[in-house]
């Protein structure tokens, strides 16, 4: 059984820099909200999640859940390898108080956390700001022409993880954004989508790839 740190009840503290991170390194792996990359999860686990196979070629199930605290949506979602080993994670936190100066505090708060440097790209997307960190000896690879293509066809990726500017990867192949997905390795990804307004939505994930 997992240990969990406290739950994170609002997004204001998903931002904070708390004694319990949502994201660390951990035995040279990541962790997220207690699941650490690699681990063996049980039924226990993932109680209120949803479950069904999985699309990715790398796991075997894959379950999500939704949570709402006033007007925060968090989404979860897991992968398990045929073992029952967790081989990805993501938690993506909507509607949320954010801006560039807290992105990048939160950036540099995991920075410190994993004592490495973030690899952060940034991309103009109207008046909204988007942000991208990284670690990880997992490479994020251009998804390429032919799949892109594919993509704006409608044809499903469902074998692949990929990580995008909108968290809308068909909508970015139609507009031409940055898709990315993932060399071998593991890797720990935040993505921030900073509004005007001071509003906008967190994600990060977690994932080992053979």
């Amino acid at each position: 059984m997992l240990l969990r740190p406290p739950r994170l009840l609002f997004a204001a503290a998903l931002l904070a820099s708390l004694g319990a991170p949502l994201v660390h390194a951990q035995e040279n792996t990541f962790s997220l909200e207690g699941y650490t990359l690699g681990a063996e999860i049980t039924a226990e686990d993932l109680e209120g999640f949803e479950c069904r196979d999985s699309r990715w070629r790398e796991a075997q199930r894959e379950c999500r859940k939704h949570k709402t605290w006033k007007s925060v949506t968090a989404t979860t979602a897991i992968m398990l390898d045929t073992r029952a080993r967790l081989v990805f994670m993501s938690k993506k936190f909507e509607t949320i108080p954010l801006t560039e100066k807290s992105a990048r505090d939160t950036i540099e708060s995991y920075s410190k956390r994993f004592e490495s440097d973030a690899r952060i790209t940034t991309q103009r997307l109207g008046n909204n700001l988007v942000m991208m960190a990284s670690w990880g000896s997992s490479e994020l690879r251009d998804f390429g022409i032919q799949a892109r293509l594919a993509t704006i066809q409608g044809k499903a990726m469902d074998d692949e993880i990929l990580v995008d500017y909108l968290d809308n990867i068909q909508k970015s192949a139609v507009d031409a954004l940055p898709i990315y997905r993932f060399g071998p390795g593991e890797s720990a990804v935040w993505v921030f989508f900073i509004k005007p307004d001071g509003q906008g939505w967190a994600s990060a994930r977690i994932l080992r790839k053979r």
